[in-house]
């Protein structure tokens, strides 16, 4: 297909050359249709075209975009260098042999006979296919080159940290005290004033006044930008995180609001603007938009920070991260009208083919409808969103879908609308609506005359309930009579035993009261210790005595384990006694225990001793009720016991003493005797071996009445 305009040929079409066109035809947004021998062609964008990795780029990944002086198109990439174009094909160029340390090109630039290549460690000048080194690759070195701009014939090179300006070959440092605040930069630009301004990625947007750099002063200025442009009218333009933004001369103007990065921004004319982001291309121009993407066929949808360009021919360049997309600019149209329009309505096997009414009424006896709906678009159909709202059956519009059917279930009879809502791209770019309304006629059952005819059977119905009720409820109610009068004949015996219940419970109570009355006088007569313990062992009762005895009030006690109360310890080592109550009755059955013992008592700190006795309570089966401790203060009685053993010793030990006197009496005589006897015969002579012998038998005796009276006292057997 050949384009003519003005006499001259403007364009050539070759979609593909095994087609034999038949006609053509060209609407006035310039889609253009071509009808063949195979079917219809639709080409609803020829302004664009694609460059990828079929068309030579090795890395589709552009970085940067520039031409030469003699219109030769160059295109850097992120880790495969640099490709120049020629013959509809991209080829390498040799960037390596010049050092690794170039391959990553971020800027590219052309100033008279000179190739600036920006990269990630530095800055390579090209003349001629040569190197050249001189005092800006010198402080270039090993820096990250983000942007080579050419302003009022000075050159700014725009580092990570930096901001080098060139004129004349001297360089100069213009970062100032950006250095101390900032440390990543996306690039500088000129305003109509001359005032130089910076974009900063999280720090804002600066401007230059003298040698001190200010932030710019505005509530609305975004804290992460891309990079800045110079528009045809003098106007800066920033892409930011938030969209992008443009600088008139007073104000800063969000021209496009996008929550997500706008990557790059450049103008077409006065009145187009392109934005790359992450999701597509976006030329704005007026009050409309279009999008390009890969869903739509383009060849890169995210694109890239400072990767737009702009030649002499004023046609655009757009650096995406899959593919380079050249635009032309050749078709002068109108935006693309794009009918949204109801394609279809069914119910049941109804159904309804049309297109372009604003409203109409439909009437259906089918209570679930299916209703399909399109925008109409050549160029994004894949951009297009929808939100339905059904007038009369949903509470609110839908979520954003792209679905073009809704089906409706169980429509109640009434009249509906049902309205539709197209948006292109930006969910909040909102496009066309259009309605129509419809009508769910009422079943026969819910018809007028159907209502007549149940209200007419429903009184029938509640007639003859009535009449059947009442003469149900007439029966009903001599049966109920006579079991009235059956139950009061029970009730009048009923209460006459519970009358006597009640005589005999308080007479049972009364006696009951009388018997605790007792039981109370007799604990309290009882000069014994008594305690009442439920079955684990915690009081429940003590008398006046045992209180008096444990030195404790039943206030006190009740409630509290026995042996908390009860502090007993043994009457020889005095080393405390736990007695083990709860297993008192699986050790001595229903026989009481008995156990003399000190009873510490808790008030005064006495030791009395005491004799205690406890004795298990059972129950009709068995079963263990609690126990009761009784014990009795013996301390006078063990006094008395003492006393009694200690006079009886004294007399044993008077006993002992006479004898012991008798017996040495007796032996002190025989050796007195003996003495005498052996003196008077010595004097005449006479042999006392005798009498002698008789004495020493007498002290022999005497030794051994003291042994066994030594022996009795340290408490041994006595020596017979």
């Amino acid at each position: 297909v050949l384009h003519y305009k003005n006499g001259a040929l403007e364009e050539e079409i070759q979609v593909n050359k095994s087609i034999y066109t038949k006609c053509t035809y060209m609407d006035k947004s310039g889609v253009l249709f071509i009808g063949t021998y195979n079917g219809l062609l639709v080409l609803p964008d020829r302004d664009f075209i694609n460059y990828d990795s079929r068309s030579g780029l090795k890395n589709g990944y552009i970085r940067a975009v520039a031409k030469d002086p003699n219109g030769n198109l160059w295109v850097g990439t992120k880790n495969n260098g640099i490709f120049y174009f020629k013959k509809g094909r991209f080829y390498p160029f040799e960037l390596r042999k010049y050092g690794e340390r170039f391959r990553t090109p971020y800027a590219l630039n052309y100033f008279e006979n000179q190739f600036w290549i920006g990269t990630r460690r530095g800055l390579l000048i090209l003349e001629n296919g040569k190197s050249v080194q001189n005092a800006v690759t010198d402080v270039a070195d090993s820096l990250e080159i983000r942007k080579i701009t050419k302003i009022d014939s000075v050159l700014y090179l725009v580092t990570r940290k930096k901001i080098i300006k060139v004129l004349n070959g001297n360089v100069t440092d213009l970062t100032y005290n950006l250095r101390d605040s900032v440390n990543s930069i996306w690039g500088v630009e000129k305003d109509n004033k001359g005032t130089l301004w910076a974009a900063t990625n999280g720090y804002g947007i600066w401007t230059l006044k003298d040698t001190v750099w200010a932030v710019f002063p505005s509530a609305a200025a975004p804290k992460h930008l891309y990079g800045v442009r110079k528009t045809p009218s003098g106007f800066l333009l920033f892409p930011s995180s938030v969209g992008a933004f443009l600088w008139d001369g007073k104000e800063l103007k969000n021209i496009y609001k996008k929550k997500g990065n706008v990557w790059d921004a450049i103008t077409g004319d006065s009145l187009s603007f392109w934005f790359g982001t992450s999701r597509g291309l976006v030329h704005r121009f007026g009050t409309n938009q279009e999008f390009y993407s890969r869903k739509n066929g383009y060849a890169s949808t995210e694109f890239n920070i400072g990767s737009f360009y702009k030649d002499e021919d004023q046609t655009l360049w757009f650096g995406g991260v899959s593919g380079l997309m050249h635009y032309l600019g050749k078709q002068k149209h109108t935006v693309e009208e794009m009918p949204l329009v109801i394609k279809s309505i069914q119910s049941g096997d109804s159904s309804i083919s049309f297109s372009g009414q604003k409203q109409k009424t439909f009437q259906f006896e089918k209570k679930n409808i299916s209703i399909a709906y399109m925008l109409i678009t050549y160029k994004m159909p894949s951009e297009i969103r929808y939100r339905i709202f059904l007038e009369g059956f949903d509470a609110d519009t839908s979520a954003y879908t792209t679905e073009t059917k809704i089906n409706y279930t169980n429509l109640f009879a009434g009249s509906y609308t049902f309205h539709v809502f197209a948006y292109i791209g930006d969910k909040s770019n909102y496009y066309k609506t259009t309605s129509f309304t419809f009508e769910i006629e009422s079943d026969w059952w819910e018809t007028w005359w159907a209502i007549v005819l149940y209200t007419l059977l429903l009184i029938l119905i509640v007639y003859y309930l009535i009449h059947w009720r009442e003469k149900l409820l007439r029966k009903r109610n001599i049966l109920l009579e006579q079991k009235i009068e059956e139950r009061m004949i029970d009730l009048r015996s009923s209460n006459k035993r519970l009358v006597n219940e009640i005589k005999e419970r308080i007479r049972a109570e009364k006696a009951l009261g009388e018997e605790k009355e007792q039981l109370a006088v007799t604990l309290a007569a009882i000069t014994d210790g008594v305690i009442r313990l439920d079955e684990m062992g915690r009081i429940v009762l003590m008398n006046a005595v045992a209180r008096e005895l444990c030195g404790i009030s039943q206030n006190e006690a009740e409630g509290k384990e026995f042996n908390e109360i009860f502090d007993i310890t043994d009457e020889v080592n005095s080393s405390p006694i736990g007695l083990n109550v709860l297993g008192l009755a699986s050790t001595y059955g229903d026989q009481p225990f008995s156990q003399s013992a000190i009873l510490n008592n808790k008030r005064d700190g006495q030791r009395l001793n005491i004799y205690l006795s406890i004795a298990p309570i059972f129950d009709t089966e068995k079963q263990v009720l609690g126990y009761v401790v009784v014990f009795r203060d013996i301390t006078s009685e063990k006094k008395a016991e003492e006393e009694t053993i200690r006079t009886q010793k004294l007399e044993s030990i008077g006993l002992l003493a006479g004898g012991l006197a008798h017996d040495f009496n007796n032996i002190l005589s025989g050796i007195l005797g003996n003495t005498q006897l052996a003196r008077l015969l010595y004097e005449k002579g006479d042999n006392i071996e005798k009498y002698l012998r008789g004495i020493e038998d007498a002290t022999n005796s005497a030794t051994t009445l003291t042994q066994q009276l030594l022996t009795f006292s340290k408490g041994g057997e006595p020596i017979k």
